[in-house]
């Protein structure tokens, strides 16, 4: 799996079944297995950094595992404009 500074960073338990992560420049897209579903079976976060932690930008959980590729999808655009934005406001 690939690193990334951001996972040194994240909480310890929302990396718990981690199935993979999409780097998107200074950010991260985890997709994780829900262990117990109630509302789903998969996660998908898309975080950036946020000085010495990160934060979330976006969050959902999905019912279909093969939902997972066109969230991570959306989620990395939408990371990337969030990303962006923080480049040109100065604010990274």
């Amino acid at each position: 799996m690939t690193s990334h500074p951001l996972l040194a960073v994240i909480p310890t338990n929302r990396l718990v079944g981690m199935l993979g992560i999409t780097p998107v420049g200074a950010g991260l897209i985890t997709v994780t297995e829900i262990p117990e579903p109630e509302w789903g079976t998969r996660g998908v976060t898309a975080w950036r950094p946020d000085g010495d932690t990160a934060l979330v930008v976006m969050e959902t959980t999905l019912l279909d595992p093969d939902d997972v590729p066109h969230t991570v999808n959306e989620f990395t655009e939408a990371l990337r404009q969030v990303l962006n934005l923080d480049v040109h406001e100065g604010t990274r």
